[in-house]
């Protein structure tokens, strides 16, 4: 068998409307995976994305803050598929202000229950449904590596995704790999085209911005049996941008 490919494996992944999640469902799907489409918002895009991919893929509605609906999520799995192989943490949300002390309250609160309890509490809930082997991979952010002061409880957020990922793969050895990847600045949505990215680019060894699936090829990488001796690990995908 090739060392990416999916054949009946289960897949879910957050955030997987659009962007870096999109672009994830696509790689898992074309690899062989069944992929439930994670969405909190976006159910157009859910809905277009899981007609275009092939296997027994289906979408599922949650917002992972909100640990009845992450349970319910979980329940949805067991239900329609029995188990879980492979868990993307993409969800997540960013809040951007002129300055460092201009978040509110509820700016970090909001960034931190989605973007740390929230991937707590769907590894909490999917991890007795992964078969022994299963592999986690959650996506963290150059922003959690060098932190912007403009995005600062994104940048700690996601910095906790880091440590949580290391701290969560000596927890689930040997049964359950647990890795994540730091993606540099990648053209989606929530990417501003601004002079801050145009001083990232230039920052690159690469000299440019990724796209969407050049994230998802790490993910598929760490997802898959290619990757079977790694665990714990935080992989750049950046362009070089941390060796600035």
């Amino acid at each position: 068998m090739d060392n990416y490919s999916l054949e009946n494996k289960i897949a879910l992944v957050t955030g997987g409307a659009g962007g870096i999640g999109g672009a994830t469902v696509k790689k898992l799907s074309r690899a062989g995976a069944d992929v439930v489409i994670h969405y909190r918002s976006n159910e157009a895009s859910a809905k277009k994305l899981c007609l275009e991919i092939p296997g027994n893929p289906s979408i599922v509605r949650a917002d992972i803050s909100d640990m009845e609906q992450v349970a319910a999520m979980g329940e949805y799995i067991r239900e329609k598929y029995g188990r879980l192989d492979i868990l993307v943490n993409n969800a997540a949300i960013i809040r951007r202000s002129p300055s460092w002390d201009g978040h509110s309250i509820d700016d970090w609160r909001g960034v931190f229950d989605v973007n740390v309890i929230g991937t707590w509490q769907v590894i909490k809930r999917m991890a007795p449904l992964l078969t022994d082997g299963g592999a986690i991979v959650n996506v963290s952010s150059i922003y959690g590596v060098w932190g912007s002061a403009s995005e600062i409880a994104y940048s700690l957020s996601k910095a906790s995704v880091i440590k949580m990922t290391e701290i969560l793969a000596k927890e689930l050895a040997p049964r359950i790999r647990v890795n994540a990847v730091i993606p540099g600045n990648t053209l989606t949505k929530m990417t501003p085209d601004d002079e801050k990215t145009k001083r990232i680019e230039s920052d690159t060894l690469l000299k440019r911005s990724a796209k969407p699936e050049e994230i998802a090829d790490s993910i598929l990488f760490l997802s898959a049996s290619s990757s079977s001796y790694i665990t714990g690990n935080s992989l750049f995908v950046d362009g070089g941008y941390h060796l600035k």
